[in-house]
């Protein structure tokens, strides 16, 4: 037996289910979706009246069980698994949630149970799935109804890819197809604090978000991840002296992406954006060839934004050591201090040429310039020994003649003082004393006497000498009695 009241339910539940699939589709899928989604909702309530109409209950039974077949179907054609039970559990609650407000007042309860029901539960959805998604706080609108979007794209199987950024890696978290157009949702991408990275469609970069969350677009992705830390690279450089010695030398190089100012506790590491759009559009590419299997096949390497610090870095280095000779280099007696010149050329042209391409330079330096020729160090080392020998033996030279000069004024220097001694001895006694071999002899000791109770020649001279010219001179001095 027909009940109008039942029909009536029917209809006007198959009319707000198409209402709402419109306006999903639009949302989901502009007005291509918009049709598609009210078809199917259409044919849906159609489907069910006319079960109503031609067996009952019975019939509105089956095709409410046919359609979620159908959906299933659908669903499955869409994203395999995932979709297929998302669209039947959607038509299958949605009958539920009708079936349950007839129940309780028929048309009255579907009108003011029912559908406030509905509108309940996709309110509550916005709500969880801006809880649910880790949006940065004070998020626009906008991106809480992407988040409803992602939730939604989610459990149909559409989403656009999820990925996770971690040092210096990103990581595919969940799978998805960034080219797809209907019912399909934002991808995410999560970060850590110290990174951001550059989202591209492969034809030219779309954004630099801050660290943290981010949505993705229709064909975007994840084109680069930039580390916002201080990077340090360290390698060894060949390079060759203007006098042609091949040296071998550790250059590292510390360094970030420019950002004016360094991270503060509890906020992310800051970047200048421009910056990074330097970095990553500056990146060097390069090209080679190759004879293989009779063809000559071009290689193409690209290297990543802070590959370019080690390939600019090692021409520069190059360039300085050319500037030098090799004695220049490693001679340790010289004045100069060539690994301190080195190091300052070097930060000067690279912070110069890094800056152009977004990134700041913190620091360089070197490590012993040491030559690829082992031999030739050994030879070096030789020649080192031999000029210091030869400027050894020319102090000791230089010493021994200067002592032998010291010692020779001295002995001049006593000699003179003696004579002096003896003169004055002479004069004091005057002509009455006569000149003999014992009066010269007397003098001589008392001059003897003199010179050696000088202050500087007693530090000089040991205890017995003075005591011996005592007794001499008490000698001279009996015999002439």
């Amino acid at each position: 037996m027909i009940n109008s009241s039942v029909e009536l339910a029917i209809i006007l539940s198959g009319l707000v289910a198409t209402g709402v699939a419109v306006a999903l589709g639009h949302w989901l899928g502009k007005w291509m979706g918009a049709g598609i989604l009210g078809v199917l909702a259409l044919t849906a309530g159609v489907l069910c009246r006319l079960g109503y109409l031609m067996l009952g209950w019975p019939g509105l039974v089956a095709a409410t069980l046919a359609v979620a077949a159908a959906g299933a179907g659908v669903g499955h054609a869409l994203s395999k698994r995932r979709g297929a039970w998302m669209v039947s559990l959607m038509w299958l609650g949605w009958c539920a949630f009708c079936w349950y407000g007839f129940l309780l007042a028929g048309i009255t309860g579907l009108v003011f149970i029912t559908f406030p029901s509905v509108g309940i539960f996709w309110w509550g959805a916005y709500l969880l799935a801006s809880k649910v998604l880790p949006l940065r706080e004070g998020a626009k609108r906008s991106d809480k109804m992407k988040a409803l979007r992602a939730f939604l794209t989610f459990t149909l199987g559409k989403n656009y890819p999820y990925y996770t950024v971690e040092n210096r890696k990103k990581t595919l978290r969940v799978p998805g197809n960034p080219f797809g157009q209907f019912f399909a949702g934002p991808g995410i991408v999560i970060t850590a604090c110290d990174h951001t990275v550059v989202i591209t469609d492969n034809i030219k970069i779309k954004a630099v978000p801050e660290p943290g969350f981010t949505f993705t677009g229709q064909f975007e992705g994840v084109g680069e991840v930039i580390d916002l830390r201080a990077q340090l690279r360290a390698f060894h450089v060949e390079a060759i002296t203007r006098d042609g010695i091949r040296i071998k030398v550790l250059t590292f190089v510390p360094f970030r992406i420019q950002a004016g100012r360094w991270p503060k506790p509890g906020e992310p590491f800051p970047f200048s954006k421009k910056a990074v759009f330097q970095a990553v559009q500056g990146q060097i590419v390069e090209r080679s060839r190759e004879q293989k299997d009779g063809k000559v096949v071009e290689n193409i390497q690209k290297h990543t934004w802070d590959g370019r610090v080690e390939i600019v870095a090692t021409r520069v280095v190059r360039q300085i050591i050319g500037e030098f000779k090799f004695d220049d280099l490693c001679a340790p007696y010289d004045p100069r201090n060539p690994r301190q010149e080195i190091v300052e050329k070097l930060k000067d042209r690279l912070k110069s040429e890094l800056s152009q391409a977004g990134i700041e330079l913190i620091g360089g330096g070197i490590s012993n310039l040491v030559p690829e020729d082992p031999q030739l160090l050994q030879q070096r080392i030789g020649n080192w020994q031999a000029e210091w020998q030869r400027r050894i033996a020319a102090e000791i030279g230089r010493g021994e003649a200067e002592s032998i000069r010291m010692v020779e004024s001295a002995r001049a220097q006593a000699q003179a003082e003696m004579i002096r001694t003896i003169s004055e001895g002479f004069e004091r006694a005057g002509a009455t004393e006569s000149v003999s071999a014992e009066v010269v002899a007397l003098r001589f000791v008392e001059a003897l006497e003199k010179m050696i109770k000088s202050p500087d020649v007693q530090r000089a001279l040991p205890p017995g000498p003075a005591e011996t010219v005592e007794t001499m001179r008490r000698s001279f001095e009996v015999q002439r009695r």
